[in-house]
């Protein structure tokens, strides 16, 4: 057993090590999350209208701006932005940043960083690192530790790092995104699903509905997997509780999506609400009949 933990450790340091040394933390994928962690915290609110011009992905809901990416990175996002906030004595201000224009867009402006906060590139920065390079070597492991369970050791340790060094799990362990966390939470709903515990099936369950909390497309994933786990179990009593345990995991995300879209599964049809200024019809109104005018901002 003492190997077993030596092992493991050594295979999480290598992937973290690696793959925090590839991270990436500027662009409008990370400002949508990043600005709805700093709208939780200063601003009491799931909206970025205070900020709706640093990011392209956005839904626009009611002439209301929201992210367009699932709630569970900002959530996470949002404890360590009042920690830094608080750290280093500065809030998000728009006087650090340039107004440039952006011709491949019909809206007429968009922000570029220049000289970030403190407290907003510690956020940023530590948000990939806990969120996505943690998480990925974390992912790797497990994923070992499921091979184990139908190959030997020796190739399940190759196996892994295959999957580690080989698979969409690199890059999205390298950025502020939802993959690498949801990865992680399915990977581990597999794992405990094979423990011998009462509370497999629970814990199980609860995963597989986070999952689509931190990435809208375990949103096809989960509930294949959800159908998959309920067909494998024989007993009855253990499938009700799988499945109440999926529904109490997507409890939040069914709140957010509720207080959003006034939809508890408005999250599903998010696509309806993308910004018309920033859709395909934004890159030549003239091939798109049906396309909107484009919104202009201040």
């Amino acid at each position: 057993m003492r190997l077993s933990v030596s092992e493991d450790l050594k295979i999480f340091l290598t992937f973290f090590a690696t793959y925090s040394l590839f991270i990436h933390w500027v662009g409008w994928n990370e400002q949508s999350r990043l600005l709805t962690a700093i709208s939780i915290v200063d601003g009491n609110t799931f909206d970025i209208n205070n900020y709706a011009n640093f990011t392209g992905d956005r839904l626009l809901v009611n002439s209301t701006y929201y992210s367009d990416k699932a709630p569970g990175i900002s959530f996470f996002l949002s404890f360590i932005y009042l920690i830094s906030k608080n750290l280093f004595g500065e809030t998000f201000g728009r006087s650090e940043y340039i107004l440039v224009p952006e011709p491949q867009f019909n809206t007429t402006t968009y922000f570029v960083e220049s000289n970030l906060e403190k407290s907003v590139l510690v956020t940023m920065i530590l948000g990939v690192i806990f969120f996505s390079s943690l998480v990925g070597a974390l992912s790797v492991v497990i994923f070992k530790k499921i091979l184990i369970l139908f190959f030997s050791r020796r190739t399940s340790i190759i196996l892994s790092i295959i999957f580690g060094f080989s698979t969409l799990i690199f890059p999205y362990s390298t950025v502020l995104m939802g993959n690498s966390f949801s990865t992680l939470l399915l990977l581990l709903s597999f794992y405990f699903l094979k423990k011998d515990s009462k509370y497999n099936y629970i814990l199980s369950g609860i995963l597989l509905g986070l999952a689509i909390l931190l990435d809208y497309i375990s949103l096809i994933i989960s509930p294949i997997l959800i159908i998959f786990y309920l067909w494998s179990i024989a007993n009855a009593k253990e499938k009700v509780k799988l499945f109440f345990s999926f529904l109490f995991g997507m409890f939040p995300l069914l709140i957010y999506s509720f207080l959003i879209f006034d939809n508890p599964l408005g999250f599903a049809f998010y696509s309806n609400f993308i910004d018309p200024s920033i859709s395909p019809c934004s890159y030549g109104r003239k091939y798109f009949e049906f396309c909107p005018e484009p919104i202009q901002f201040s």
